[in-house]
């Protein structure tokens, strides 16, 4: 009799162990599901003017990013073309990099904008800079770069969330 209620003990115990190693093995399985997606949901970046003068902002040739979208905290890219930032003044801006359709392979067909400043009393003085997405499909970064401008120019700098226009 002791054999037979050992045995039942080893069985229970043997489904409680594989019952708690499914558990934790979905519940790690929808953690990393959950962080990519999380990745995707876009971020807000502030862009900032660091110069004594007004300067206007456009965005322009996006690919595969979401110029309409907003958040809580930041406007979409759409709704800051033409915008003047005042002198020593900041916005928020909603960044979001798409993955559906022919944007899922980040390889063929990459995730950029573009971002003109330039200098509203002198539109003919400005500088371009390129946010350009690496990574995966499910999980992107943005790069930011600058690509051109006038011969006199602003400079753009890039720290964590933020970009710095600077004379």
């Amino acid at each position: 009799m002791s054999i037979m209620t050992g045995d039942i003990h080893f069985k229970i115990i043997r489904n409680l162990e594989a019952t708690v190693f499914n558990k934790l093995f979905i519940l790690l399985l929808l953690l990393a599901f959950n962080s990519y997606f999380y990745a995707l949901s876009g971020r807000t970046i502030t862009i900032s003017n660091q110069t004594m003068q007004n300067i206007t902002l456009n965005f322009f040739d996006a690919t595969c990013m979401y110029t309409d979208l907003s958040s809580p905290e930041a406007v979409s890219m759409d709704s800051l073309n033409n915008t003047t930032l005042k002198a020593h003044s900041s916005v928020k801006v909603h960044e979001e990099s798409k993955a559906s359709e022919i944007c899922f392979f980040i390889r063929f067909n990459s995730s950029e904008y573009k971002l003109k400043a330039s200098l509203s009393i002198a539109p003919y003085i400005y500088t371009v800079m390129q946010g350009t997405a690496y990574g995966s499909a499910v999980e992107r970064f943005m790069r930011y770069s600058t690509v051109g401008g006038s011969i006199e120019r602003f400079t753009f700098s890039f720290k964590d969330n933020n970009i710095y226009i600077k004379h």
